[in-house]
């Protein structure tokens, strides 16, 4: 059993995931989010992990987490926050820039 939160997706996160995943042609773009979303889950707290902090407007702090994959024309992201009810990650966006 991992120590590791639990991850809570919007629609549009778990919508570019299963994208993501059923194209043959990104799996370098699979891996290196994968990659991002265990950096997210093992060390929540890492600089890695949040790379730039956005404010919403009731003061929510959402972590901006690049993903850059070589052979993609544009740089991806991963927006993200902590469920304060359930102490879930909740991932907000994952997409493109």
């Amino acid at each position: 059993m991992s120590d590791s939160p639990e991850f809570v997706y919007s629609r549009q996160a778990a919508e570019a995931l299963d994208k993501i995943e059923a194209d043959p042609t990104s799996t370098e773009l699979w891996n290196a989010v994968c990659d991002t979303l265990d950096l997210i889950a093992d060390h929540p707290d890492r600089a890695e992990a949040r790379r730039e902090a956005l404010r919403t407007i009731v003061g929510t702090t959402v972590w901006k987490v690049n993903i850059r994959v070589p052979r993609e024309t544009e740089d991806w992201l991963i927006l993200w926050t902590y469920d304060d009810d359930g102490g879930r990650l909740l991932i907000a966006y994952i997409g493109t820039l």
